[in-house]
């Protein structure tokens, strides 16, 4: 899956999803062979704006590589085993990270 895939792909899976009163700023960094590609989630009083840009005060970020995010989306590999074997990498608040996943799934 290419990077344009991979954002189609996310923003498709949010745009069928309630976030009721849900606020919160996720970035997914995405390595790739040439530079990290910056995909960010900001979610405010139920209203969803993905922008492929870096956000200085996202409350979760995930940082993994093109391949890994894509069998991910594909549904080929699981996020706790990415995770576990250091290719998926989480850091601010691990519970939005959980919530993120599962709109993924």
């Amino acid at each position: 899956m290419s990077i344009k895939e991979i954002i189609e792909n996310i923003k498709g899976r949010l745009e069928g999803n309630s976030f009721g009163d849900f606020s919160g700023n996720f970035q997914i960094i995405v390595n790739t062979t040439d530079y990290p590609v910056y995909i960010s989630i900001i979610v405010s009083e139920g209203k969803l704006e993905l922008i492929q840009q870096k956000i200085d005060d996202a409350d979760c970020t995930i940082e993994t590589d093109e391949n890994t995010l894509s069998s991910l989306l594909e549904g080929k590999k699981k996020p706790t085993t990415a995770f576990m074997m250091g290719d998926l990498k989480i850091s601010g608040n691990l519970d939005l990270a959980l919530k993120f996943g599962r709109i993924l799934e």
